[in-house]
């Protein structure tokens, strides 16, 4: 349906836009791995999960969650950091049916 598609939209470009400013910035990693620490990780996903908790107070979503891959390697080209998500989207009315029977009392 054409409003989730936008509550979609609207997930990853907030997400986008909330995790943007970590991008080529120093993050300490694990010196034996050179992953990313769980601490880090967990981070990085209370960032994502503010993002949907706004969303749930402007009514737009029901629930989400951010998930960042702890094994994301910074070490090595490509430095990329693997983030995930999940929404629920409010759920939406088309039609109602029933049957009403009215009845007097006399």
């Amino acid at each position: 349906m054409i409003s989730y598609g936008r509550v979609l939209d609207k997930a990853v470009r907030d997400l986008r836009t909330a995790l943007l400013p970590y991008v080529k910035s120093s993050v300490t990693v694990d010196p034996e791995t050179g992953k990313l620490p769980k601490a880090t990780a967990a981070y990085f996903e209370a960032v994502g999960d503010q993002v949907f908790e706004r969303m749930i107070s402007a009514g737009l979503i029901t629930a989400g969650k951010t998930t960042v891959n702890a094994d994301s390697n910074l070490m090595i080209t490509p430095r990329v950091l693997e983030v995930s998500f999940v929404v629920v989207p409010t759920g939406c009315i088309d039609e109602i049916k029933g049957t009403i029977n009215l009845k007097t009392n006399l």
